[in-house]
């Protein structure tokens, strides 16, 4: 997945691109792991924000409905 914004609406610019795998451990349990960039730059007065934040990450998920 991927997307990108920004275009001085919100932030000057904004980037992001995960993939992901998932597994669904029991009827109602799934786990997902993956990897994630975000890149955001933002710029308003004295606010200045250029962040990147880039990992791995893993999830569990809870299904509560039968």
């Amino acid at each position: 997945m991927g997307n990108v914004g920004g275009f001085d609406v919100g932030s000057d610019f904004q980037w992001e691109a995960v993939v992901q795998a998932s597994w669904k451990w029991t009827d109602r349990i799934d786990v997902a792991g993956g990897y994630r960039h975000l890149s955001v730059d933002f710029e308003e007065g004295k606010n200045v924000i250029d962040l990147i934040l880039t990992g791995p990450y893993v999830a569990l998920a809870f299904n509560f409905q039968a």
